[in-house]
């Protein structure tokens, strides 16, 4: 109980609680104010924490600064399970910036500042780095970059799901790190999805040449151009190189959809990954009828309509889904 209390305190004092969890903490905080004031204290000493949590080194700066001037003033007893409730505190405070519970954090290293962004609603993240590189950070996705970066290389770290447009400078590589995988570019689009659901890692080459490979193993690097996709799987630690892939896998970023004889059964499927609502069909007729068309940034209702008029079908929306209905030519 008392480390839902730290966690919730910690979220109130970064201003990323939930409309529920601010008035709950509000209401600890009435009814405790003293102690509030000086958890409070302790969280803004704690706001530029290393990247390596040094839980150590963060209590002993806040127990210099928060009682050096109030040793005296409880008895011992009672100062000694403050402080130990105050270190426990702290502890979940660092904890809670480094892995980034909260939305986006700043976390200083040796040498630079690294931001990490993190998209978990629907809405795809757009950004733009120090550079001038353009990202689209796929939902329950994150971004750690560097705020500038260095003369030698720009390097960033990615979990989920992410579309890269990267600023051409020969000199200066990017890096991406992503699931054991590394992916190195002088200037380029692709999208890479790294998610820690699935076994594999895939790199989705749109324009120009990127490296691939195993972190551990660059002498095992694939170089993959336009069109092209490297697969690595977790499993086997091993990278393979396809000619080509289904564009409808980074349909999240473009928001074009490409059916090419298509069938119905895999159709729905794309549009219900694409528009986040399930797409239905009547009867399993329809399943093996197939599709040639091309949907651009289309609304959900629009792309419906599009398809059922190109099939000479009917459809049904309803407030969460659709359903295709009637029967194809094959």
């Amino acid at each position: 109980m008392e480390q839902d209390l730290d966690l919730l305190l910690a979220k109130y004092f970064a201003e990323e609680a939930s409309q529920e969890e601010q008035l709950m903490a509000r209401n600890w905080i009435d009814a405790n104010p003293e102690e509030a004031a000086v958890l409070k204290e302790a969280w803004h000493t704690t706001q530029q924490p290393r990247f390596e949590p040094n839980i150590d080194l963060a209590w002993n700066k806040v127990e210099n600064q928060l009682f050096s001037e109030k040793k005296n003033e409880q008895p011992t007893r009672q100062r000694s399970l403050t402080s130990r409730k105050l270190y426990r505190w702290v502890a979940a405070a660092v904890v809670l910036v480094t892995v980034g519970v909260v939305g986006w954090l700043v976390t200083q290293d040796s040498q630079n500042q690294w931001v990490t962004k993190f998209s978990e609603t629907r809405q795809v993240m757009p950004m733009t780095l120090a550079d001038g590189s353009k990202v689209w950070l796929n939902k329950n996705s994150q971004l750690r970059f560097p705020k500038q970066f260095d003369q030698k290389e720009r390097k960033v770290f990615l979990e989920g799901e992410a579309f890269f447009e990267i600023t051409k400078n020969p000199k200066v590589p990017f890096l991406i790190e992503a699931g054991n995988t590394t992916t190195k570019v002088l200037g380029t689009s692709f999208n890479i999805k790294a998610t820690k659901a699935s076994n594999e890692v895939k790199v989705s080459v749109a324009t120009g040449k990127v490296a691939f490979y195993a972190t551990k193993r660059p002498e095992q690097t694939v170089l993959l151009t336009k069109d092209q996709q490297g697969v690595y799987r977790k499993t086997q630690k091993q990278v393979i190189k396809k000619e080509s892939y289904d564009a409808n896998e980074i349909t999240w970023q473009s928001g074009v959809m490409v059916f090419k004889k298509m069938k119905l059964s895999k159709v729905i499927q794309v549009l219900s990954t694409r528009y986040g609502k399930p797409v239905k069909l009547e009867n399993e007729a329809l399943n093996d009828c197939e599709l040639t068309t091309t949907l651009d940034k289309l609304p959900f209702k629009e792309a419906i309509e599009v398809i059922a008029l190109t099939m000479n079908i009917s459809f049904q929306i309803n407030e969460n889904e659709a359903i295709l209905k009637g029967t194809c030519t094959k």
